[in-house]
């Protein structure tokens, strides 16, 4: 085997990919945007240093009586003021050039009110990456402008290494996960200070994650019963020859009986390895290349890693991901209740841990409703635009019921094209866009990496109708996007507007990236995909950079 196909024939090929060629893609063009041209950042810069000083919850009134967020460097007040441009205006790069220059001398000054109510309402978490460049910012001496560019550096190598370790686990929609993550308005997102770099890469985590454990549908039996059955197979045909390498000299004696295939969509064991570990090695390996390969279509050489066992320990982590999510943006709270899809009947299921994925749904919900009650309603400080107010709009949709899907069409009608084209990447203020065809190109590439991993996984699983957890994944996704479109409505919609205002496309993506896990598991890796993924990869980057220069240069 050649050494290129070497590589690309590893579990690790797509995580190292996505590092080699997004990793340079990403610090390129944090460093390129100017300060504060990402839209919002400003807000989201002052958060962060917030969070930087101990901040983890914000405030409406301070200590002394007078209004504010928080009592943050006059310095970081003035650069947000100051060199953050107005959005709404045309670009004047005259303009832009000096007031980055401006902004370059300001220094950190003390302590001053500052506002930014549209920012203050977020956990702290997704901050974190961007607060720990902004600590290391001020330790070496570096001015505002300067540290806001050593923050963007910061999240963007945690939020590669978070992407890269979610591409490693999953196991579901592997080619689809990582072009979604490799799409231009991701990459934009990693390196800027904002909180939606940080909810990608967590939202990409945690759909491996669930992924992988929705795959392991049998509880794993515990040591005590193991020893009382040695043989809970017994007398069950096995798929696997006596002289199989699965079954070698080390598997018997065993205590546990060598265990046949799995039905099509049950966890991948043999052996030990059905006390709930997961299979590595050229056992599995030898049996993927005989199950997948075929004539004129790439082999897939090696073998992924199979369905993990329930624990709580993971479903606790599922949890608490997902919890983050509802936190950060609460149309994102209903995602907690995807674990409970697991405890559906399903072909091939057997006995299942049942609490499991409640504790972690309900860890999520309370985790979700916990910071808003908290953390996010008593520090709201009455951030409006003229004719907002969520308590009229919400009086006048229970008046008028019907008018609210007219509202929402009218709105896809209008802006839905708008919403793929800001979902792939329209960077900066929502005004540097990608050359043309890449609006057309990209999203093909979606398509056809989600093909792939559907070819993938139905050669061996089969064509399936769709299972009643399938249906639920995809009745709450929906349901996170119909939020997302009546939060918008009520906090930044006129009353009676005929359309909802507000939505950007980079709101729907952590839910595009949990719907990867809609697609049948994959039991190896195929060398063809990671060609394309190669291919989509090296396109987004390069669009992206063209992008970037072109606007500044």
């Amino acid at each position: 085997m050649a050494p290129l196909d070497r590589v690309l024939s590893t579990p690790f090929a797509l995580p190292l990919l996505f590092l080699l060629v997004a990793g340079p893609t990403v610090l390129l063009t944090g460093w390129r945007t100017p300060p504060l041209d990402v839209a919002d950042e400003g807000a989201h810069f002052m958060r962060a240093v917030q969070v930087s000083q101990g901040g983890l919850v914000g405030t409406v009134r301070l200590p002394d009586g007078q209004g504010g967020n928080g009592l943050l460097p006059h310095g970081a007040r003035r650069l947000v003021d100051e060199v953050g441009r107005d959005p709404s205006g045309p670009p004047d790069r005259a303009a832009e050039a000096r007031r980055h220059a401006a902004g370059f001398a300001l220094g950190w000054d003390a302590p001053a009110p500052a506002f930014f109510p549209n920012t203050v309402i977020y956990p702290p978490l997704f901050y974190l990456p961007a607060a720990g460049g902004i600590l290391v910012g001020r330790a070496i001496g570096l001015r505002p402008a300067a540290t806001l560019l050593t923050a963007r550096v910061l999240q963007g190598l945690v939020c590669l290494l978070l992407a890269a370790l979610a591409l490693l686990v999953a196991r579901r929609g592997r080619g689809l996960l990582f072009g979604l993550l490799a799409l231009p308005m991701g990459l934009s997102l990693f390196a800027s200070c904002s909180q939606d770099g940080p909810m990608l890469a967590i939202s990409a985590l945690a759909a491996a994650l669930l992924g992988r454990l929705t795959g392991a549908r049998l509880a794993p039996p515990s040591r005590a019963s193991a020893a009382r059955d040695p043989a809970p197979h017994a007398g069950r045909p096995s798929h696997r020859p006596s002289s199989s390498p699965a079954a070698g000299p080390s598997d018997e004696g065993s205590s546990v009986a060598a265990v046949p295939d799995p039905a099509p969509n049950g966890p991948i064991s043999s052996g030990p390895a059905s006390l709930g570990r997961p299979v590595f090695g050229p056992r599995s390996s030898e049996r993927a290349r005989s199950d997948h390969a075929g004539p004129g279509r790439a082999s897939l050489d090696r073998a992924l890693p199979g369905p993990v066992a329930w624990t709580a320990g993971r479903w606790g982590l599922v949890g608490l991901l997902l919890g983050a999510l509802g936190a950060a943006k609460p149309p994102c709270a209903v995602l907690a209740l995807l674990p409970l899809a697991a405890l559906l009947p399903r072909p091939g299921g057997g006995r299942r841990v049942w609490w499991m994925p409640v504790f972690a749904s309900l860890l999520g919900v309370l985790l979700s409703v916990g910071w808003l009650l908290f953390g996010a309603l008593p520090n709201g400080t009455g951030f409006t635009q003229n004719g907002v107010s969520p308590a009229l709009q919400a009086h006048w949709l229970i008046l008028h019921p019907l008018e609210a899907g007219r509202v929402l069409l009218r709105s896809l009608r209008l802006w839905g094209a708008t919403y793929v084209e800001e979902m792939v990447g329209v960077l900066g203020w929502l005004d540097v866009r990608l050359w043309l065809p890449a609006y057309g190109l990209l999203p093909a590439g979606l398509v056809a990496l989600a093909w792939l991993d559907w070819r993938a996984g139905a050669s061996r699983n089969g064509f399936r109708v769709p299972s009643a957890a399938a249906f639920l994944f995809c009745f709450l996704l929906a349901v996170g996007v119909l939020l997302v479109f009546l939060s918008l409505y009520l906090a930044w919609t006129p009353v009676g507007d005929p359309v909802v205002l507000g939505v950007q496309g980079r709101y729907l993506l952590p839910f595009a990236i949990m719907a990867t896990t809609l697609l049948p598991p994959a039991t190896a890796h195929c060398r063809l995909e990671a060609m394309a993924a190669a291919c989509f990869m090296c396109g987004a980057s390069a669009v992206t950079l063209a992008a970037v220069f072109g606007r500044w240069g």
